[in-house]
């Protein structure tokens, strides 16, 4: 992400998804004492920007996770789905999932 650039209440941007069930390599921290280091997959995931707050002098921001896929096997939208138009792709609508999750600035592509 562009550090410049602060994002706002509404912005539709991609995140890096961290996998934490995919952890491994885990190795002692080269420069600080009881800290670990380990290798964690990730997938770049769009989120709807709902605010932002500062802790430890970095930006993090809270979003709900943006999905194509917000419809069930019978064509319904799914429990704690909201439709939000076609904002992803053009071809297809897209739903934010209820879920808060909040991500710090260096995960933003």
């Amino acid at each position: 992400m562009n550090r410049t650039m602060v994002l706002q209440r509404g912005d539709v941007v991609d995140f890096v998804y961290l996998h934490l069930h995919s952890a491994s390599n885990e190795r002692p921290h080269p420069h600080k004492k009881h800290h670990y280091m380990f290798d964690v997959e990730g997938k770049e995931r769009p989120g709807l920007v709902y605010d932002t707050h500062e802790a430890n002098g970095i930006s993090w921001y809270r979003l709900f996770p943006v999905t194509t896929k917000g419809l069930d096997s019978s064509g319904k939208i799914k429990e704690r789905h909201s439709e939000i138009g076609k904002t992803i792709d053009p071809e297809r609508i897209s739903y934010i999932r209820h879920d808060i999750v909040s991500y710090p600035e260096n995960l933003f592509k």
